[in-house]
């Protein structure tokens, strides 16, 4: 990935075949090892049945269908880190390894998305990753002085990195996680790990218009 946005999608791409590589990465961890060095039993306890819950699916196939959607939390965060070239003290190189670190963190454990997936997936409200600036604490993208607001922010800020709640229907509720990357024509550009490299307003298309159409909930800018 790069900051010209060159992250490949679908379930067959590098992401969904990260995610596999990662399910591969679980069956090989001893939980009660992993966990040792947990501070209480209930922290140990959360991360256990994470681990647990990961370990149980039958195949990697299984589980990168079942949870590259809900895992956009997680994925996105990971991206973001990544593509603002934090250190790999901060954010491990290793997707698998990352995702290991943080449920043993207690920030990703097992839970309900949507109606019935259960997975072991970030909480979406959660500020992650320590983010330079939440603008969702001080703007309310549902009206218009907001919106103006957060693009002034953005053409002003000096992250060229964000990681962005989309907000489908309208609803100020976030639907979906992914980034957005400032190019060098200073244009803020979206790019969702979850379509299959097909462009479209999520894909390829401009942050400053899907704000304008409604369709941000939040923007969590990564330096």
């Amino acid at each position: 990935m790069n900051q010209n946005g060159q992250l490949s999608q679908g379930k067959n791409g590098p992401i969904a075949q990260t995610v596999k590589s990662t399910y591969e990465y679980f069956q090989g961890i001893n939980i009660e090892t992993a966990i040792a060095g947990l501070p209480d039993d209930s922290k140990k306890a959360i991360a256990r049945e994470a681990l647990l819950h990961i370990k149980e699916y039958k195949s990697a196939e299984q589980f990168a269908n079942d949870t590259q959607s809900a895992l956009c939390n997680v994925i996105s965060a990971w991206e973001a880190g990544r593509l603002a070239n934090r250190g790999d003290d901060k954010v491990n190189p290793d997707f698998a390894k990352f995702y290991t670190e943080q449920v043993l963190a207690g920030n990703i454990k097992k839970d309900t998305y949507g109606k019935d997936t259960v997975g072991v997936f970030y909480n979406s409200d959660k500020p992650y990753l320590d983010p330079t600036k939440v603008l969702s604490q001080n703007i309310d993208f549902s009206t218009d002085a907001g919106k103006a607001s957060a693009i002034q922010e953005l053409n002003t800020t000096s992250g060229r990195v964000a990681q962005i709640y989309l907000d489908y229907p309208g609803g100020k509720k976030g639907e979906h996680f992914v980034i957005a990357y400032k190019n060098a024509q200073g244009d803020w550009i979206i790019k969702d790990h979850n379509e299959n490299g097909k462009p479209s307003w999520k894909n390829g298309g401009k942050l400053v218009d899907a704000i304008k159409f409604g369709q941000i909930a939040d923007i969590r800018l990564v330096e």
